[in-house]
């Protein structure tokens, strides 16, 4: 039997310029996606980790994962915007 992964909440920190992400997300593997103003990171590791009000901000914040990735939120909103597989070209 496959093991469930629960969708995440992830709420933003009292710092607006920089969304900490959980861990075991990575940029590399997963998908950006819109969901009204939140932004949605899919992974097959995670699940589906929520950034809330994402959009709502005049600055678009940075995300950034426990390894130290850093993704500025222009671009992270970009990649919500294309398709699976200009993203994963993209990435590569």
């Amino acid at each position: 039997m496959e093991r469930q992964i629960e969708p995440q909440v992830y709420f933003r920190h009292s710092r607006s310029d920089i969304v900490d992400l959980p861990a075991d997300i990575s940029f590399h593997q997963a998908r950006f996606r819109r969901c009204d103003n939140n932004l949605v990171l899919e992974s097959a590791r995670v699940g589906q980790v929520y950034v809330r009000d994402f959009f709502c901000q005049s600055t678009l914040p940075m995300l950034m994962t426990e390894a130290g990735e850093k993704m500025s939120g222009n671009l992270a909103a970009a990649f919500a915007t294309l398709s699976d597989r200009a993203a994963s070209a993209m990435m590569a």
